[in-house]
Parts: C-alpha cells; structure tokens; sequence
C-alpha cells in the first residue's frame, strides 16, 4: 500500500509520464487515432501457481502480429492503486441470485478495496446503468449495493439506450429484453474504464446469457482491451439452472481475452474467489512499447507475450488497436 511519503516512486513517475504523453496525443488514453505508445499490464505464474516477482525486462519477449518488437518501459508497482468496475447482472434471470450477488459486492468492497483504490458500480438488465460512480468511499458504495432493487435506488443510464425491433410490420422500436450483458462490458469500458491510469478490472456478476444487446461480444472485448481492463467474469446460474456450454464458452472468452480468469460461482466462495483477483491485480507487471512504423494500420494487432524461464505462465490481454498514421 502507499506509505504516505512525499516522494515519487520511479516507477510511478514513469507511468504517470506515460499517461501524460498519451494525454497530450489525444486528450485521452486510446490505441485509437494516431497514440504511439501501447500499455499492456500482465501477471506471471509459477508451475505451483504463485505469483512471481521481481522479473525483469530481459525475462521476456513480445511479438506484434507475430513479428517481434523491442519492450520500451518496464515496471512492477505493487503500490499503484486498483480501479474496479463492480457489473452487476439483476435482470429476470437473475433475481433469484442478486442477494448473492450483493453479498459478494459488499464481500469485495471490504475484502480488496484500499483506502487508495476507486471503484463504480454498474448495473444490467434491459439497459445498463450507473448506481455509482469512482468513489473511494466504501460506505457510500456499500449503502448503493444494499439498495439494488429497491425503487427509489438513483441511476443514470449508462451508454446509448439498448434498442430492439419488433416484428417489421410494426415499424416501432422497443427497448431490449432480458439482459444486455455485452452492452455493460462495452459502456463501462468505453465510457468509465479509458481515463484511469494504473491497474484496472471489471469484476462482472452475471450467468452469461445475453439476451439482446447491441453491441456483440466481440466489441465488448475489443473495448476491454483499448481500457487495458481485465475482465473477470464470476458466472453464477439463476434458479438452479445449470450453466450452459454456450454461456460459458463465451465468459471465458471475456476473460481470456483480456487477461482476466473465469470464475463459476457454484463452486467457489467469494472470499476464495476475491482473494484470487486481489492476489492477480497487485501482482502485475507492466510493459510498454511503441508500435513500428509499418504497423500503424488502426487495426486490431495480436499480442504475445513470452516469457524465457521454463515452466511459468504469461496471462495478458490478448492484443491492442494499432494507432493509425
């Protein structure tokens, strides 16, 4: 944790330095539009599971497209502050499980969060809605989480409107149905997740089955990875269903994608799940490097990073948007 000193931690410098110059480029940090230089936070497992500390550039090599490109910048930093998105599904589906659900937000504020970190509350059902926005304050974000589901609880809708259409012979435009789970990775990404700086997670409650958003689950993954936002999905089933193949596939494509682990809610605590992300997230390593000259496309590039000591394991994000000339 900060120990309060007014000194600045190399490492914090340099990553403040980084953001400062992405800032300046664009206003904001994106991989879109003409940014050079690409963020990518990362952890690193041991055979036995730990985490390992204290690697170092060296250890590791990264490949852009396949092709390989010098690391610039290089740090671990287990001071910065965490900044967490709590998604919550509470649609139809899931009301049978949202008083777990609350549980385990509260669980989760009074388990990770630091008097340093930040952290929202978004919530999902036929839209997607913000009940709280970045605040440090556990008591304000708890008095929200025991009020999900009660009506006179305030939200502002988050995103454009989710919209569906009706049989064409109508010709209206109705709001979506059910649960519009990609449309909330998507809006909190986009919209909230872009401007932190520093090590960012969305920590979703859902079962996995989308019911009608506008945005697929490709886009949502794509705006994950241009907030360089891990995704952890905790997937839970509502009235004793089981969980289907379908939805789970998809969640661990979330997470996978952006660096982030899969949990089934059936067989794990949340403390035991909790104690996993708090573990990853103040475990992370940090790398930069800018894109070639020739790979300034503005497309989705594929990243891969190595690592050259036998047995560990690399878990990132799975690649970026390349800035355009």
């Amino acid at each position: 944790m900060l120990n309060g000193s007014s000194m600045i931690h190399p490492h914090k410098l340099a990553i403040w330095m980084l953001a400062a110059l992405v800032a300046a480029q664009e206003g904001q940090p994106t991989f879109r539009g003409g940014v050079e230089i690409v963020t990518l936070s990362f952890s690193v497992t041991a055979p036995d599971g730990n985490f390992v500390q204290g690697l170092k550039k060296e250890d590791f090599a990264l490949y852009d497209n396949g092709k390989q490109v010098p690391i610039g910048q290089f740090w671990q930093d287990t001071d910065l502050p965490l900044t967490i998105a709590l998604v919550a599904d509470v649609s139809g589906s899931q009301r049978a499980v949202v008083q777990k659900h609350k549980r385990s937000m509260g669980q989760f504020l009074q388990q990770v969060l630091a008097a340093e970190d930040k952290a929202l509350l978004a919530v999902i059902d036929s839209q997607v809605r913000l009940a709280e926005d970045f605040t440090n304050s556990k008591e304000d974000l708890q008095s929200t989480v025991d009020k999900l589901l009660v009506r006179r609880i305030e939200t502002t809708r988050l995103g454009e409107p989710c919209v569906s259409e009706r049989p064409r012979a109508t010709r209206t435009r109705y709001p979506c149905g059910g649960s519009v789970i990609w449309n909330g990775v998507f809006y909190t990404a986009r919209l909230k997740m872009k401007n932190p700086q520093g090590r960012k997670a969305m920590v979703l409650l859902t079962d996995g089955e989308d019911s009608g958003s506008n945005h697929s689950l490709t886009t949502a993954i794509e705006a994950a990875q241009g907030a360089d936002t891990i995704v952890f999905p905790i997937q839970e089933p509502a009235n004793g269903r089981r969980i289907s193949a379908k939805s789970r596939k998809r969640l661990g494509r979330l997470a996978q994608e952006t660096g982030g682990i899969l949990f089934d809610g059936t067989k794990h605590t949340p403390q035991q799940i909790f104690d996993q992300i708090e573990k990853e997230l103040r475990s992370q390593y940090v790398l930069a490097f800018t894109p070639a000259e020739r790979s300034r496309d503005g497309k989705f590039h594929k990243l891969e990073l190595r690592i050259r000591k036998s047995g560990m394991k690399v878990r990132s994000r799975s690649g970026y948007y390349a800035p355009s000339n």
